[in-house]
């Protein structure tokens, strides 16, 4: 019997420049350029959130795109840039079909919003949380407590701005450890199941999620440090980094973890390889 099951739940997808999520000489000015390229030109990734079974109950971590950019399940540049703003839906063009946000796939599975023990965002950027709505009245919603401060002051990169409506989240502070690139993290529950790592890099406060089960094994969930598993075995930093060096230092964490035996699964919330389903272990 496995003591873990991860559903990864491919909610929506991004079409973005390749550029973005596979690195550039020039970063900077790719956060420009991408906007600019012609659809052609893009390539169409998933964007995953994760539903963990485990000893500490049911977990939502991110919920991927919010049903208001998608209305009729169809890419839709003006209910996106209402509700999210140009710049992200000139950057992703992202999209949500028929079923397929968060909410919805788990209402499939027979799960409500008031069964999870709470929704864990690893990051506060559009795609990530962008469903947080669906969850706000229901569960208990948690974020990193730097990562709440330091989205508030980067509204554009950032959804937060989006949502000034909703009751404040739960936010967690880490604490020191030899643990990850910044030598912080935290055991969520403090039953050895969730362990966060800070990741800094994409925004000051993302985390990596380390799932372990009772043998010692676990599943590495990357956040936007690794778009897809390509960036972390080639140490191929994304074009949208806020502290390019500890992107690259996070990146770096990420890859020896990856390498070790105790390590079963690497999840990248951008990965085309990885299919939606149940893994276990």
């Amino acid at each position: 019997m496995s003591d873990v099951k991860i559903y990864v739940l491919h909610c929506g997808t991004i079409t973005l420049d390749e550029k973005v999520a596979f690195g550039t000489k020039h970063p900077q000015l790719m956060k420009v350029k991408a906007q600019l390229t012609p659809e052609r030109k893009r390539i169409t990734l998933p964007n995953c959130a994760y539903l963990v079974v485990s000893k500490s109950g049911l977990v939502l971590i991110d919920t991927g795109w919010s049903r208001d950019i998608s209305p009729n399940g169809v890419p839709d540049a003006d209910a996106a840039t209402d509700f999210t703003s140009a710049f992200i839906w000139n950057l992703y063009h992202g999209h949500v079909g028929p079923g397929q946000t968060a909410m919805e796939k788990l209402a499939a599975m027979g799960i409500r919003p008031e069964d999870l023990n709470c929704v864990l965002f690893t990051t506060l950027v559009a795609e990530r949380c962008c469903a947080i709505r669906d969850f706000s009245e229901r569960t208990r919603l948690i974020v990193a407590q730097e990562e709440s401060f330091y989205s508030y002051r980067h509204g554009a990169f950032h959804a937060t701005y989006l949502y000034s409506d909703l009751p404040e989240l739960e936010q967690y502070y880490f604490i020191g450890t030899m643990e990850g690139p910044a030598w912080r993290s935290l055991d969520l529950f403090e039953d050895g199941t969730f362990e966060l790592v800070s990741t800094p890099g994409h925004t000051k406060g993302t985390i990596a999620v380390k799932v372990h089960n009772k043998k010692g094994e676990y599943a590495l969930l990357t956040s936007d440090t690794a778009f897809t598993r390509r960036n972390v075995d080639n140490l191929e930093v994304p074009a949208f980094s806020n502290l390019d060096t500890m992107r690259l230092r996070s990146l770096e964490w990420l890859k020896q973890e990856a390498e070790k035996p105790q390590c079963k699964y690497v999840f990248a919330p951008h990965d085309p390889d990885i299919p939606e389903g149940v893994y276990e272990f």
